[in-house]
């Protein structure tokens, strides 16, 4: 039997072992540095209700006299929170393996400024899981048009532009790390550090970030990393994996710092790649030359055709 403190069960987070397979179920919750940031983030919006889908720790972090909701396909968190709290959901398909719709109804009914936050499989497609969004919202339009609705969900920078073709949301420059995950961590991992960013309909001018690691773009008027550099060209801070980009003026756009313009390709690109201009001489050299033999064969059996075709005519003429 193993004891369970009283605010070891307010964060089950803490408690419960993460279930680790990637290709299933594998679940990572937030580090404390991203839990403090969404806490006064929603602190500075006066958040009053946070409905938290596929976000267990977000719920056991929030500032004082906010209202919850967890919805999670892992069915452990009910032994931790109440029912009027906690919903096996599966967001994809929005059903509710209890049947107990009531709760998720009676929560949007009582909302006023509501942050839907998602954190979902990075493996999933981005359609699939902005349709799950789009669910949960048009509950909130049917049932309670006064709310103020904003949406915050969490996937890899290199998705942005699915996520930004299937929502419209922008990206945010924060770095958002996990307590138990080997790259996505806040020491070790990647070089460039976590890949996983914020994407929000919230104004990013509008979600400060810690002074110590970011800065303020008064150009483009938000919080971004302080290797992101603000480039006059493209009137824009343009990195997007954590390097300081390069602008190409061929290109007339940032690049990645290891890249290089390749004239054949007409575009930058790593140095030593298979380029364009390279492929063809490849193609052209390992064609293979007929022979003279064959060149007599082939000729041979082109007059053969032509003749079958002249007599073939020749007989219909003569009918």
């Amino acid at each position: 039997m193993v004891r369970v403190s009283r605010e070891a069960m307010a964060s089950p987070s803490t408690v419960l072992r993460p279930k680790s397979v990637d290709k299933k179920e594998a679940q990572y919750f937030f580090s404390p540095s991203t839990s403090s940031l969404l806490r006064s983030t929603m602190a500075s919006l006066g958040v009053t209700d946070v409905l938290a889908v596929g976000c267990p720790s977000v719920v056991e972090h929030l500032p004082p006299a906010t209202s919850s909701l967890l919805l999670d396909l892992d069915f452990r968190f009910q032994a931790f929170h109440p029912p009027s709290a906690f919903l096996w959901y599966n967001m994809f398909n929005g059903h509710s393996f209890h049947g107990d719709s009531t709760v998720l109804r009676d929560f949007i009914i009582s909302a006023s400024k509501l942050l839907i936050m998602v954190d979902p499989p990075f493996g999933a497609k981005a359609e699939l899981v902005w349709r799950a969004v789009q669910r949960i919202r048009e509950q909130v339009e049917a049932l309670n048009i006064s709310a103020s609705v904003w949406v915050v969900w969490v996937f890899p920078y290199f998705m942005e532009r699915q996520v930004a073709a299937a929502s419209g949301l922008a990206m945010a420059d924060y770095r958002v790390t996990y307590s138990n995950h080997k790259d996505f961590g806040e020491e070790g991992g990647r070089k460039q550090g976590s890949a996983v960013r914020l994407f929000t309909d919230i104004p990013l001018s509008r979600v400060p970030l810690p002074p110590e690691e970011y800065r303020h773009c008064r150009p483009c008027d938000r919080w971004v990393h302080s290797s992101n550099l603000h480039c006059a060209l493209c009137a824009a801070c343009t990195s997007k994996d954590g390097r300081t980009y390069v602008h190409c003026a061929a290109c007339r756009r940032c690049v990645k710092p290891t890249y290089l313009h390749c004239q054949a390709c007409g575009r930058c690109r790593l140095p030593g790649h298979p380029c364009a201009g390279s492929l063809l001489e490849e193609k052209i050299q390992e064609k293979p030359q007929e022979k003279p033999q064959e060149k007599g064969v082939k000729r041979k059996l082109e007059e053969k055709t032509g003749r079958k075709s002249r007599s073939r005519k020749s007989r219909r003429k003569k009918k």
